[in-house]
C-alpha cells in the first residue's frame, strides 16, 4: 500500500521535531515518553508489514491461476 496508518488516519505525515539525542533540558519523564513513543512506532510499522504479507499469502493462495489450456482442447 506505501502509506503510514497515521496518514491514512489524519491525512498528514506524523513529523517528530525532537530525537532523545536532541533533548537536553528536559526532564527524564520526557525523554522516556519519547522514546516510548518513537519505540511503539517502529513496532507498529513492522507489525503492518507482517500483516500485509499475510493478507497477500491468504489472498494469492485462494486465487487461481485459471485451467491449462492448450492448442486444440475443446473448451
Amino acid at each position: 500500500m506505501g502509506i503510514l496508518l497515521f496518514k491514512a488516519n489524519y491525512g498528514y505525515e506524523l513529523r517528530t521535531s525532537l530525537l532523545p539525542r536532541q533533548v537536553k533540558k528536559t526532564s527524564s519523564t520526557a525523554k522516556q515518553r519519547i522514546e516510548t513513543l518513537m519505540n511503539l512506532y517502529i513496532d507498529l510499522t513492522e507489525i503492518a508489514k507482517l500483516v500485509q504479507q499475510r493478507i497477500k499469502r491468504y489472498y494469492n493462495a485462494k486465487r487461481s491461476k485459471g485451467p491449462d489450456l492448450k492448442k486444440g482442447d475443446k473448451v
